[in-house]
C-alpha cells in the first residue's frame, strides 16, 4: 500500500495521514508522525534481532501536580534511566542463581493536551527468555517511580497493552505495531508542545 505522508513545517517532522506504514497496518487515528512510528519499529525490531522471545508492554506515565515547570524532561529522563538500570544488571543479590540482565529499551513520548502536566506513552521491551509476564516489571516500575516521585499511581498499565513476540512471527510483529501506534498519534501534537520524544540508543549485538 501506498504511504501518504505530509510535512510538518519547521519541525520537519512527517505526518503519515495513512492507515499503513512501511507494510505494517496502524490504528484509527487519522494521522501519525512518522519519527515516532520509525523508532517504535526500530525499538521492537531490534529486541527481537538480539531475543528469540521478547515482551512488549505499554505504560502511560503522570507527573506530580507540583512539578517545575520546565523540569518535566530533566525528570522523566532521571526515572527512566533508573527503571532501565534496574532492569538491565544481573540481579544476584538473595538469589541462589543470578538473573540475567533483561536487555531492556524503550520509547517514550511526553505529551500536554489542556492540562496543567505533561503525561508519558511508553512502550518497554523486555528479554522474554528470561521473563515471559509483565507482573514482576510493573510491580519493579511502579516501586521505583513511588521511590523517586512519591506516588506509585502515576503509572498505568495500558489496556491490552502487553504483547509477547516470537522472532520469524511477523504476525506478532504486525499486531505490536497496530497495537502501539497509537504514542504516534499527532492528534494531541499539532502545537508541537508535544512532540518530545525519548528512546533508547540501540547496540545490535546478538546473544
Amino acid at each position: 500500500m501506498q504511504n501518504n505522508t505530509e510535512n510538518t513545517g519547521r519541525s520537519r517532522r512527517r505526518k503519515i495521514v495513512s492507515n499503513s506504514y512501511k507494510g505494517y497496518q496502524l490504528g484509527n487515528e487519522d494521522a501519525y508522525d512518522a519519527k515516532i512510528l520509525d523508532a517504535s519499529i526500530d525499538i521492537i525490531g531490534s529486541s527481537l534481532e538480539n531475543h528469540s522471545k521478547v515482551l512488549a508492554k505499554r505504560y502511560d506515565f503522570h507527573l506530580p501536580k507540583d512539578t517545575p515547570p520546565g523540569k518535566s524532561k530533566e525528570i522523566i529522563s532521571d526515572v527512566t534511566a533508573e527503571i532501565v538500570r534496574n532492569f538491565n544488571r544481573p540481579r544476584t543479590r538473595g538469589v541462589e542463581k543470578p538473573r540475567p540482565s533483561l536487555d531492556t529499551r524503550y520509547i517514550m513520548v511526553v505529551e500536554q493536551h489542556e492540562s496543567d502536566q505533561p503525561h508519558i506513552h511508553a512502550i518497554f521491551t523486555f528479554n522474554a527468555n528470561v521473563m515471559q509476564s509483565g507482573y514482576y516489571p510493573t510491580q519493579e516500575i511502579k516501586e521505583i517511580v513511588g521511590r523517586k516521585l512519591g506516588n506509585a499511581a502515576l503509572v498505568h498499565e495500558c489496556r491490552n497493552g502487553e504483547f509477547l513476540l516470537h522472532r520469524g512471527n511477523e504476525e506478532d510483529m504486525v499486531e505490536v505495531i497496530r497495537a502501539t501506534s497509537y504514542i504516534a498519534k499527532t492528534r494531541t501534537k499539532e502545537s508541537n508542545q508535544g512532540r518530545e520524544m525519548m528512546r533508547s540508543q540501540l547496540k545490535r549485538k546478538k546473544g
